[in-house]
């Protein structure tokens, strides 16, 4: 009885203690202002085909609309290596899905660029994503980069963002902005939202006709079932990059349930390993042991 005492002591003892290390591993920033911001030269990083319209569609319509120039670069080819059929063909099917979306919103394709990087390899390129996303800040001049949330929800999602992370030096360059996609809280609740739901962010407030086009722009993706559809209706929300350690995972319980039990694994064999050997700010900052210590950082400015 005594060991059993111990044992269930110790077991709660490293429950305390993970929930410790986590919650320092980031912080949020202070918004700007209230303001949804309105860009004049913005640049959306995705990982997957549809990932920028599931996060950014109507940002990128309202930059548009208001004079402002939109380019987009799609990170991977959002085909799974163990799907069946023909993936260049899926390939190019997710292609013009998103541009046709994108088309919607008024990004031209000429200013919309696929890496073509297959799913969960995005770390084998990890290199060549970074001096592309570099090449492409330094020739566009972008006042803003938007890019899915450090949140867990899939490796190819958070090594998007990490490459976003390193390539503007953790928004020293360029401010960084993250929009939520699918981490836990909306796999459980099936609202959009940030995973941390009490940090400072921003919600666009789309207009009835906003949203009537954020709809229309999700119907532009038939080969992804109602997954995407599903979306039509969810606000988009923005916030500035927070100061994350991103030696720390940014949230296990979304890659369990995209992956099962192996979703720990999908974060150590993918994501970690890239950190360990790219390390940016914090993951320079932040000492072995150090429970997620993070230094000041900049809050990025909205302009417009």
């Amino acid at each position: 009885m005594r060991k059993l005492c111990w044992a269930i002591v110790a077991l709660v003892a490293v429950a305390l203690a993970s929930w410790l290390y986590y919650s320092l591993a980031a912080r949020p920033q202070a918004l700007p202002d209230g303001k949804p911001p309105l860009f004049t030269r913005l640049l959306v990083v995705a990982a997957h085909p549809d990932d920028e319209t599931i996060g950014a569609g109507v940002l990128m319509a309202r930059t548009r609309r208001h004079g402002g120039a939109v380019r987009a670069i799609v990170v991977n080819t959002g085909i799974a290596a163990w799907r069946a059929g023909d993936h260049a063909a899926l390939f190019a099917e997710r292609r013009a899905q998103t541009l046709a979306a994108l088309a919607l919103a008024g990004v031209a394709p000429d200013d919309v660029t696929f890496l073509g990087i297959p799913d969960l390899a995005t770390g084998e390129r990890f290199s060549s994503v970074v001096e592309r996303l570099r090449a492409e800040i330094r020739e566009f001049r972008p006042d803003a980069v938007a890019v899915s949330a450090w949140e867990g929800a899939h490796p190819d999602h958070d090594l998007s963002h990490y490459a976003v992370a390193v390539a503007t030096d953790l928004g020293a360059t360029v401010p960084v902005w993250e929009f939520p996609e699918y981490n836990r809280r909306y796999l459980r609740t099936g609202r959009a939202g940030f995973l941390q739901a009490d940090w400072p962010f921003l919600d666009l407030a789309l207009t009835p006709e906003e949203t009537e086009l954020r709809r229309a722009m999700m119907a532009c993706f038939p080969s992804e079932g109602p997954f995407v559809r599903r979306f039509g209706d969810q606000p988009e929300l923005l916030r500035p990059l927070p100061r994350y350690d991103y030696r720390l995972p940014p949230d296990v319980l979304p890659y369990q349930k995209l992956f099962g039990k192996r979703g720990l694994y999908y974060y150590y064999r993918l994501v970690r390993p890239v950190v360990e050997r790219h390390p940016v700010g914090y993951a320079r900052l932040s000492a072995r042991g150090s429970r997620g210590t993070v230094g000041p950082s900049r809050a990025p400015c909205a302009p417009g």
